[in-house]
């Protein structure tokens, strides 16, 4: 039986760091897709980690989420740490062969984290 090494995507932390603020906000997605010029379904695939979010697009981001693209960074950073503590890797490049339940359990932890 072989074991599932918890990992997550540093794009799928970012997304979930920008999600969980735009929550906060109680802002729907298309507010953000509207505000990069993109559609809907392209902007869901940013919050998944699904597709790379450039630096332009952070920092658009960002100004509508009412922070800066450096916090958004910092506190990417901060999580970083905590999931690696957990045993979580944190895996630079998007398609890297991380397992749909490694995945799912990085993403568990990371919402964990949230939580606290």
């Amino acid at each position: 039986m072989s074991t599932v090494h918890p990992s997550l995507s540093y794009n799928a932390l970012i997304g979930q760091i920008i999600q969980r603020r735009r929550k906060q906000l109680s802002l729907d997605q298309s507010v953000l897709a509207n505000g990069l010029g993109i559609s809907q379904p392209a902007y869901s695939r940013l919050e998944s980690g699904n597709n790379v979010i450039s630096l332009i697009q952070l920092r658009k981001i960002a100004s509508l989420l009412k922070t800066r693209s450096f916090e958004i960074l910092h506190e990417a950073e901060k999580l970083e740490y905590e999931l690696q503590k957990q045993g979580v890797s944190i895996i630079a490049e998007r398609d890297a062969g991380i397992s749909p339940a490694a995945a799912m359990i990085g993403v568990g932890l990371l919402l964990a984290l949230f939580a606290q």
